[in-house]
């Protein structure tokens, strides 16, 4: 396989890498039964943050890596990539047989931090956060950005293919990033992320900040063109983590939380019960708003969005919002819909265990992932470390249906999920030391890492 990137033409002179493995499918006919593997990394870290899935079953993983990384599959194949700084973030496209097409990397020289991936037919879009100078244009020539602060927002588009198409940046003097990113039904990019100061965003006038840092929508179309902005204000921190678009209507969900009375942009105002609530509000088409709701915290704990997805059907309620709730050594995952008026603790009692993402499924089963310490749904906690887990929840009264875990000794992470058409589901994350990825068969599937941290995708039937 031949890499077109720049860093993949730099020495690999005595560089330690896992060679990915795309392991040969073992299909267990059982729901949560494993399909197959493909883990990757190098002397650095890595780990898989979000992931897309599109018609055809292809994987688009999208994390971070430091050092050198070899992302191919297989014994022979190699693509090597070398971060410029720190932390770069990686977009990763791996087919349904777990076999790399191509990779691209983003970053400057500082720490980077990947936003989300969504796929049309045609492009894929990457949003996230990037620290110093870094060239958006990784195949051939070059477009080159430098930040304004310690970290600006960056939006970029490349064809299915990986071709570079055209990228967005966005910030000020001081933090800004994107964490997330959904596609509206008329083609429409929606970013959402925070912001401090006064922020430039291509298109638009400056945008002033709050009292500290500000969350924010911006919608641009798919040519790239700043079609609308909505900020996010209080007197404290707030922040857009979580989008989604509704397949049934096409409304807008935005989460994220607030550090005090927080004015939605559009209109509409809610008061903090606790320290740090979080939110949810729909918008239409027009980024109108519709509806805004707070979910409160507590003096003895805050709360974090993870991840909001929508109902899969018209007639079903939504949105799913995940939060973790909780303080550090007593965090429990929440799925909330307020739409429904349901309040669900996917943990019943506090222990350690973080959101990571959710999914919904046919039939608004959903599909939830996270890290956890300890005992989880009758899973052991392996050593002292962390484990990743999902979960297959069925929307009537948030019944478990099957659940896995997934760690050794070391610290794992359940961070993304995704469904293809096939039937399965496949989590993202990060692992070390040695994984058994099919623990609950008699074939193992053990995988050993050569870094600090790894990155898996790990395949199960849905």
């Amino acid at each position: 396989m031949q890499d077109t990137t720049k860093a993949a033409q730099r020495p690999q002179s005595g560089v330690r890498h896992v060679t990915v493995d795309a392991l040969e499918p073992r299909l267990c006919l059982a729901a949560g039964g494993y399909v197959s593997s493909v883990v990757f990394g190098g002397a650095g870290g890595e780990r898989v943050a979000q992931l897309t899935v599109d018609a055809a079953g292809n994987r688009y993983a999208l994390g971070t890596f430091a050092g050198t990384c070899d992302f191919a599959p297989g014994k022979t194949a190699k693509w090597f990539m070398t971060s410029a700084g720190g932390e770069d973030v990686f977009l990763a496209k791996y087919s349904p047989a777990g076999k790399l097409v191509w990779a691209r990397q983003f970053g400057g020289g500082g720490d980077d931090q990947p936003g989300n991936v969504a796929v049309t037919a045609g492009q894929v879009y990457v949003a996230g956060g990037y620290s110093g100078t870094a060239d958006f244009n990784p195949t051939a020539g070059k477009d080159v950005r430098t930040s304004a602060g310690a970290s600006d927002a960056f939006v970029v588009r490349l064809s299915v293919n990986g071709k570079y198409e055209w990228a967005r940046t966005a910030g000020a003097k001081s933090f800004d990033t994107a964490y997330d990113l959904a596609l509206g039904p008329a083609g429409q990019v929606f970013v959402g992320g925070t912001y401090r100061q006064s922020a430039v965003f291509p298109g638009l006038s400056q945008e002033a900040g709050g009292g500290g840092r500000d969350g924010y929508v911006w919608a641009l179309d798919s040519a790239g063109a700043s079609q609308g902005f909505r900020p996010f204000r209080s007197l404290g921190d707030d922040a857009v983590t979580a989008l989604a678009v509704a397949p049934a209507d096409g409304r807008l969900f935005v989460a994220g939380h607030f550090g005090g009375g927080l004015t939605f942009g559009g209109g509409g105002f809610v008061n903090p019960v606790g320290a740090d609530d979080a939110f949810v509000a729909a918008y239409d088409v027009d980024l109108a708003l519709d509806a805004a709701h707070a979910y409160p915290a507590s003096p003895e704990f805050v709360v974090r969005v993870a991840d909001v997805a929508a109902s899969a059907t018209a007639a079903a309620a939504g949105p799913y919002v995940l939060l973790s709730a909780g303080d550090v050594g007593e965090r429990q995952v929440v799925i909330w819909n307020p739409d429904a008026g349901t309040d669900e603790a996917l943990i019943p009692e506090f222990s350690d265990t973080v959101a990571g993402a959710i999914v919904v499924g046919p039939g608004d089963a959903l599909y939830v992932t996270g890290t956890h310490r300890g005992t989880f749904l009758g899973h052991p906690g392996v050593g002292a470390g962390t484990d990743g887990f999902v979960v297959r929840v069925t929307p009537d009264a948030l019944g478990f249906a099957w659940s896995r875990s997934i760690g050794d000794v070391n610290d794992e992470t359940g961070a993304a999920v995704a469904l293809t058409a096939a039937g399965t589901v496949v989590i993202g994350g990060a692992w070390a030391g040695a994984v058994d990825f099919d623990p609950h068969f008699s074939r193992q599937q053990i995988r050993h890492s050569e870094g600090g941290s790894d990155a898996y995708l790990l395949e199960l039937l849905a």
